[in-house]
């Protein structure tokens, strides 16, 4: 379905942008991302798995790399790439309900960094 204002619209490579810069319609757009059943779909079929295996699969390698990170662990995954926690230092944050700045705590945060491979790959 084309927006009201289709033919005042421009084309900015795959996308169809708006007068004002708003992105309309991506023909990408599937590519943005992929939800974790169409991930175990993808490990079965390249495992040559069930579905239902494959989900286990996912699930373990999940669980695993979220308790490494719990523990204060790295995960590294030669030509993947780096899972690891970094911290985040304790900030002013504004609260807009209450119009009020709000002191927040440093946390933990977890985060990837990508290996050569997979770059090369990706590139």
């Amino acid at each position: 379905m084309r927006p009201a204002n289709y033919k005042n619209n421009e084309i900015f490579g795959n996308c169809l942008l708006a007068n004002k810069g708003q992105l309309l319609i991506s023909k990408q757009r599937r590519m943005l991302a992929v939800n974790k059943a169409e991930l175990i779909g993808g490990v079965a079929e390249k495992a040559g798995v069930s579905k239902k295996d494959a989900e286990k699969v996912v699930n373990a390698l999940f669980g695993t790399v979220a308790d490494a990170l719990k523990g204060g662990q790295k995960v590294q995954i030669i030509g993947f790439g780096t899972f690891y926690t970094r911290m985040l230092k304790e900030r002013q944050g504004y609260n807009p309900v209450k119009g009020k700045s709000v002191e927040l705590p440093a946390v933990n945060i977890p985060a990837f960094k990508a290996g050569k491979t997979l770059k090369e790959e990706v590139r």
